[in-house]
């Protein structure tokens, strides 16, 4: 699980809306100080707003300004950004392959990608709308409670694993 700080910025029935600064890792080096994306990276620095589910707790222990620990899983994030990126690209290359072989011509197979590209975009906004309050794909508050409930998930999983393999 990736857990990062955050500071609730407004709260909703069902979730908090939070701010998290987006920061480079630069600054780990020891050559820090001669490195031009180090510089860089000191003026990207932006507020990101987040939607983080309740999970059950109400509203009223949170407070704008508060500063909590959100987090997310690690296959959501790499599944996410499969989703977001290859997916409209494949519908891309299909779509454009597929008016290749039929026309063979320019003009309709630049169309063909252009459709297949903006299909792909409509399919992971879809799917986005879909999993909106799903907690498998959604950042969620971490607290005591949650990492021992992730920590004994862990533990069963591996248990079994580790049985499979015996």
């Amino acid at each position: 699980m990736i857990v990062e700080s955050a500071q609730v910025a407004a709260i909703d029935s069902d979730a908090l809306w939070v701010e998290t600064i987006q920061r480079s890792v630069c600054g780990r080096c020891s050559a820090k100080s001669g490195c031009g994306q180090s510089l860089l990276s000191r003026f990207g620095e932006k507020p990101i707003y987040l939607r983080v589910l309740l999970q059950q707790r109400p509203a009223s222990h949170y407070q704008v300004g508060d500063n909590i620990s959100i987090g997310i899983n690690d296959n959501a994030v790499v599944k996410s950004a499969l989703l977001s990126y290859l997916l409209p690209l494949s519908f891309m290359l299909v779509f454009m392959a597929i008016a290749h072989i039929y026309f063979a011509a320019e003009m309709p197979t630049i169309t063909m990608a252009i459709v297949g590209i903006f299909l792909g975009g409509l399919f992971v906004r879809w799917h986005q709308k879909k999993y909106l309050n799903d907690e498998r794909h959604q950042p969620i508050i971490v607290d005591e409670n949650t990492l021992v409930d992730i920590t004994l998930s862990e533990i069963s999983r591996n248990s079994t694993i580790n049985l499979a393999i015996k």
